[in-house]
């Protein structure tokens, strides 16, 4: 159990897709995020963000074979895994990671690095900030695709208990220590993945484990799904003007997929597609499926 951020350094060897590693102090923040270069200009530019509590190794078996026909940015979120949180302790205490603080930092970072991305992968709290990121004008892709994406409160069993927790750790600095030493010590943290539905491979769990053995990490997500407030955003989805398509694990306990269909018919130009058997993380169970439906609909 560690009381202190993750380190890349630490972790180069065992974490996916690191050749693809970048770390940089933007802003309050010090990112970390994964982007290839492509040697061609007419490439689909794809900016992929992970959901509460994950990091950009959700993409771990993604992000190579799309490096071949797209160049993309896939970041840790604030708060999460290697991307410290605010330099300044107390601008964390004055603006939590709100989902709106959340979007200006993606936007800072994304200008810093000249990065306009005309596609947005986001799952479940990804999808939120992407949603809310181009409701209010901070980039304006062609397409948005949402996996299992959280545009309403959790909704499925899992999701609201995660959600009551979260509260409750956030409210008490010293919970989440103890929380980190419990996943450390036990498999605590493999339930927690299965309490998605999602069956994942040991490498995932292994990396999931790294996680949320990690203090601050948790620290990070609980605050985060302690401040987010999607009262508003599900009314505005009807404003959102691009091409969304959305992909469904049928069986996700996180977020009702009766509510995600419900919310993707608020959009004007909609698809959905639903994965049979997969849970709320299907894009880590089928990675393969995924970037084929990814593929045909960005290329």
């Amino acid at each position: 159990m560690s009381s202190t951020r993750l380190d890349l350094s630490s972790y180069k060897h065992l974490w996916p897709n690191s050749n693809f590693s970048r770390q940089e102090l933007v802003g309050k923040l010090s990112w970390h995020f994964q982007k290839n270069t492509h040697r061609s200009s007419e490439v689909p530019k794809i900016l992929l963000l992970h959901g509460a509590g994950s990091a950009t190794h959700t993409w771990r078996d993604i992000l190579l074979p799309m490096s071949e026909w797209a160049e993309f940015v896939a970041v840790d979120l604030p708060g999460h895994a290697f991307t410290g949180l605010c330099v300044d302790q107390r601008s964390i205490d004055e603006e939590p990671l709100s989902i709106n603080a959340m979007g200006h930092e993606l936007h800072e970072l994304l200008s810093h690095l000249e990065f306009k991305p005309n596609v947005i992968v986001g799952h479940s709290a990804g999808g939120a900030i992407a949603a809310q990121m181009v409701f209010s004008g901070l980039l304006n892709p062609k397409l948005i695709v949402g996996l299992n994406p959280a545009w309403t409160a959790y909704s499925g069993a899992s999701g609201f208990i995660l959600t009551s927790i979260a509260k409750a750790v956030s409210a008490t600095p010293l919970v989440p220590f103890i929380f980190a030493s419990i996943f450390d010590k036990t498999h605590l943290g493999d339930l927690l993945v299965h309490n998605t539905a999602s069956k994942i491979d040991q490498n995932g769990l292994d990396l999931y484990k790294i996680l949320t053995s990690n203090a601050v990490h948790i620290r990070g997500v609980t605050q985060m799904m302690a401040s987010w407030d999607l009262s508003e955003l599900s009314s505005r989805l009807s404003k959102i003007n691009c091409e969304v398509k959305v992909i469904l694990g049928e069986n996700d306990r996180i977020v009702n997929p009766k509510d995600s269909l419900d919310n993707a018919c608020r959009f004007k130009n909609y698809e959905v597609i639903v994965q049979p058997g997969l849970g709320h993380l299907s894009h880590e169970e089928n990675p393969l499926n995924t970037l084929n439906i990814l593929k045909g609909w960005t290329c």
